[in-house]
């Protein structure tokens, strides 16, 4: 594409190639240029991305944190994590911000990875003690890393959704849940008096 200045201190420019008016501006041919090299890289789908909400992560991530909280949180005497329906609430809170969103996405690539260690295609794929050994492993992980964050997280935004719900509290002989003024240690056991 070739420019011809219309004339000197004037600012407006003529396009020789494509048909284009008479007269364009050099700014309206900037912009021409940035939409044409943002449509070829694809940097359009970005923008209009800019403002809008998040849409839920694929399912395969879904089923595999559900499972994942089927090993924190089972049916035992106590309902599990599907009878109080903390899983969407604990997926909202892991894409409330940019940090706990790549925790996630990072850690459930970290589940999947742990698994192959162990001979398997994925975390899925393994029966419920190769998961609740890789749970394990996971729990284990060090100060700072992306396990320790997406293990720590999750356990922290489960534990508290689960028994904030009363269906948890009537097994457990208690009519208020089982921590009411928080868990402000936990080295320490829990007590009403905290």
């Amino acid at each position: 594409m070739v420019l011809e200045g219309a004339g000197r201190g004037s600012g407006a420019l003529r396009v020789l190639g494509p048909k284009v008016e008479a007269g364009t501006t050099r700014r309206g041919v900037l912009w021409a240029f940035a939409g044409l090299l943002a449509s070829a890289f694809g940097l359009t789908v970005g923008w209009r991305r800019l403002g809008r909400e998040e849409a839920a992560p694929p399912d395969p991530q879904k089923e595999t944190l559900a499972i994942l909280l089927d090993i924190l949180i089972p049916d035992t005497r106590v309902p599990g994590h599907r009878a109080t329906g903390i899983l969407e609430p604990v997926l909202a809170d892991f894409r409330s911000n940019m940090t706990t969103h790549r925790a996630l996405l990072d850690g459930l690539i970290l589940l999947d990875e742990l698994a192959r260690r162990r001979g398997a295609a994925d975390f899925l794929s393994l029966d419920r003690d190769g998961r609740a050994k890789v749970v394990e492993e996971l729990s284990r992980s060090a100060v700072g890393t992306t396990g320790w964050m997406f293990f720590g997280y999750l356990r922290e935004r489960a534990m508290l959704r689960h028994y904030a719900n009363p269906i948890s509290w009537g097994p457990l002989g208690l009519h208020h849940p089982p921590q009411p003024k928080g868990y402000r240690d936990y080295r320490e056991p829990p007590s009403l008096e905290s």
